[in-house]
């Protein structure tokens, strides 16, 4: 929200955009209030406004297509690579030259 409200300073305007993979927390953040929820945390019904407002886009995204999960599952080497890419990173072999040397 900080960088749409800096672009905006600088005459860019952005849409807010939050991918999520649990279709329960993209209803959740889609209704009014906390409704059958039990233990949510008032605090975060922010979230609702936002959409309400439409200040915020939910989009659903596949869960194997969720970049999010390099942190918090195991992952095969292929899903690794193809989640890494999917943020912009490429793979690429030998070694940097900026690399400390090995003393031998």
């Amino acid at each position: 929200m900080g960088a749409v409200a800096m672009a905006k300073d600088f005459g860019v305007e952005l849409q807010l955009v939050l991918h999520v993979d649990a279709t329960a927390g993209k209803g959740m953040a889609s209704r009014q209030g906390v409704g059958k929820v039990r233990h949510l945390h008032t605090g975060t019904l922010w979230l609702q406004k936002l959409v309400y407002d439409r200040r915020l886009q939910l989009r659903k995204v596949a869960g194997v297509d969720n970049p999010a999960d390099l942190g918090t599952k195991v992952l095969d080497g292929t899903t690794l690579w193809r989640l890494l890419a999917l943020m912009g990173f490429e793979r690429r072999d030998g070694r940097s030259e900026l690399a400390l040397k090995v003393a031998v």
